[in-house]
């Protein structure tokens, strides 16, 4: 089969996978109520396995850019909410891959020298994904779009990244291989309140709205705390404890099993209480143990201009191993 067939192949089996989802009696027509082609007819969608990570790839079908959203109306139909401007791509969840920008009803890839912390900002909040944690170039393959060459100028509040000011980018008008803006942002956590984005109050985005959140604590350990800051890629975690005072706000409560099932936390849906406990936690940004049996054994990994890389035996001894195993509140080596 030569390529040209191939493009048609695949954009046949795209379309086909589009024909069998619409959004309907939304502002936009990537906004509305879910509904599934079956046997002819269309029929909204009340189906309860249907989670963030389904919803992403309902908006991926429907070529609607990254979800934003998702919650159910009083007949329990399924609403979607996605973006139209910015999407992921390739990424080992629906909040990391490679940025790509919808100008003029094509998607393009942007050049990492045009993006910047503030620029990152932006996106993460625009898809309902915590702070970002990483953005470089190569971190999700090479780019299949066009390169744009737009450099954006968000000052970080801005609500979406096609509300940014923006300028043509000085220079060139294409990236060099590998250059294509790779963006990490937390999945739908963040700690807040602490000078460290690895330390502070927990709090959880649901239905676009942040609150602290609490946890049922029946199960409830330092390896729960272990999966928030490795959620966050923060390191290893190093204290979890309730907040001395209880929230001022309502809060978002979930179960302490689902940190620690691998699931997303953003599959983690939680109960909306008016007045409760939430957790704070500290991590260590620095070091890590991965792949280990549990929180305190595993390969050892030290964060440098925001990469993790190994150590070498004969460049670490005792003395080294105590402090680790110090920094990270586990017992001596």
């Amino acid at each position: 089969m030569d390529q040209t067939a191939l493009m048609l192949l695949l954009c046949l089996c795209s379309s086909a996978l589009s024909d069998e989802l619409r959004l309907v009696a939304g502002r936009r027509r990537c906004v509305g109520r879910l509904e599934k082609k079956n046997l002819g007819d269309w029929e909204p969608v009340t189906d309860w396995n249907w989670n963030f990570t389904s919803a992403a790839g309902a908006c991926r079908q429907l070529h609607c850019g990254s979800v934003v959203s998702l919650q159910r109306d009083e007949d329990y139909n399924l609403e979607i909410i996605c973006s139209d401007s910015v999407r992921l791509v390739q990424g080992t969840n629906r909040c990391s891959g490679r940025l790509e920008v919808k100008t003029n009803q094509s998607w393009s890839s942007v050049c990492e020298k045009d993006f910047d912390l503030q620029d990152a900002e932006v996106v993460c909040r625009e898809i309902s994904c915590g702070p970002p944690s990483v953005h470089q170039g190569s971190l999700y393959g090479e780019a299949e779009a066009p390169v744009g060459s737009r450099e954006f100028l968000c000052e970080g509040s801005e609500s979406a990244l096609l509300n940014c000011s923006s300028r043509k980018s000085s220079g060139r008008n294409s990236c060099s291989p590998g250059q294509a803006v790779g963006l990490t942002c937390s999945d739908n956590i963040r700690l807040v309140g602490e000078a460290s984005r690895c330390a502070g109050k927990l709090e959880m985005i649901h239905h676009e709205e942040w609150r602290p959140v609490a946890v049922w604590s029946h199960y409830w350990d330092m390896n729960s705390a272990a999966a928030v800051c490795a959620k966050l890629d923060c390191g290893s975690a190093v204290s979890a404890r309730n907040s001395k005072e209880a929230s001022e706000r309502p809060v978002w409560r979930i179960w302490s099993d689902c940190l620690d099932s691998g699931s997303t936390l953003k599959n983690c849906l939680p109960d909306d209480e008016n007045n409760d406990q939430s957790y704070e936690f500290i991590c260590s940004d620095s070091v890590r143990l991965v792949q280990g049996k549990n929180r305190c054994s595993g390969r050892l990994e030290v964060k440098t201009n925001q990469s993790w890389s190994s150590v070498c035996e004969k460049d670490f001894d005792l003395q080294n191993a105590e402090v680790v195993c110090r920094e990270i509140s586990c017992g001596p080596p």
